[in-house]
């Protein structure tokens, strides 16, 4: 689903914006196309800030679990 408000996004929001485009579906992206440009960009890098984070716990989750086996074996 193409909206000309997403059309100029930095490739970091256009990534942020796909993302969301899977969780939202349709509507969910209609809903935030209409909300304006400012709104737009809060809310792709609050949801990058989110990822990001989400990520780091797993990848520091994992780690520790690795590390935990490792002294064990």
């Amino acid at each position: 689903m193409e909206h000309p408000v997403f059309a100029n996004l930095p490739s970091a929001q256009q990534d942020a914006l796909d993302k969301l485009m899977f969780l939202l579906g349709p509507e969910g992206v209609s809903h935030l196309a209409s909300q304006g440009p400012e709104t737009i960009n809060d809310r792709l890098e609050s949801f990058s800030r989110y990822a990001n984070a989400l990520l780091k716990h797993f990848q520091e989750t994992m780690s520790a679990a690795t590390a935990a086996a490792a002294k064990k074996a």
